[in-house]
């Protein structure tokens, strides 16, 4: 009876995602028609209800939607969604090249300082690899080092135990280094958020209150970190040290 009801319940699961998909790819063509016959506005909404409708991310999609955006002169949104399929999709060739036309739009030019550039690409690498693997490196290192302790210990010649314990010594070093690496991509990946400014012109300010000074200005389509929220507002860093505070709904996340 179990059995039955467990095989029910998986039954209707497959179905429902075969439905789901069924639906998300209707309306991918849909947009794409539209998308041919220049109705862009109707192609974002096919889009979007791909988005909705399908059970896993797809970066197709995003990148098509994108497009739809950036043909409807909404470049914020074109972005953001370029971005999306590149997080689905690191090596998408289409979506890097379009996104750094889109970006040559932009209004805001960060300047970023040598040492700023190197730790946003040392970030990247991290992300890149991630914590899970720096971890099982780190237990395999530290499967090899044991070993290398055994020698030491049960090694029939000085050589051989010597060896041994340069070994495990070493390796030991290695170990803390991988494990310290996989802490920080941890916390790259906790910290690493970032979003996309979608209004045409955001005022950030020194403090999340509207009264607060001005701390500069930025527009529709600039890349920022995200660094932590406080009711409707939320503090945002730029790649050259900049910080301040702007509304959530001036921005989207990636």
């Amino acid at each position: 009876m179990v059995r039955k009801i467990i095989g029910l319940i998986s039954l209707l699961f497959i179905c429902s995602f075969s439905f789901a998909q069924v639906g998300a790819e209707e309306a991918f063509n849909k947009g794409n028609n539209a998308y041919q016959q220049s109705n862009y506005h109707e192609a974002i909404e096919h889009y979007q209800e791909a988005i909705l409708e399908s059970k896993q991310a797809n970066a197709a999609v995003h990148f098509n939607l994108a497009n739809a955006y950036f043909k409807s002169q909404q470049l914020g949104l074109s972005i953001l969604h370029y971005e999306k399929a590149l997080v689905i999709n690191p090596d998408y060739e289409k979506a890097q090249y379009n996104l750094e036309i889109a970006n040559a739009r932009i209004v805001d030019k960060v300047d970023v300082s040598p040492s700023a550039a190197f730790y946003s690409r040392w970030k990247k690498i991290l992300a890149m690899i991630g914590a899970d693997n720096f971890a099982i490196l780190s237990l395999v290192i530290l499967l090899v080092s044991a070993a290398g302790f055994y020698i030491f210990i049960t090694g029939k010649s000085i050589g051989a135990r010597k060896a041994g314990f340069a070994a495990c010594i070493s390796l030991m070093l290695v170990f803390s280094l991988s494990t310290y690496l996989s802490y920080a991509a941890i916390e790259v990946s906790l910290k690493g958020n970032q979003g996309i400014v979608v209004s045409k012109k955001v005022d950030v300010k020194t403090e999340p209150r509207a009264e607060s000074n001005t701390a500069f200005v930025l527009h529709e389509g600039a890349k920022v970190g995200l660094a932590g929220k406080m009711d409707a507002w939320v503090e945002i860093t730029l790649e050259n040290g900049n910080m301040g505070w702007i509304k959530k709904d001036e921005l989207e996340e990636i």
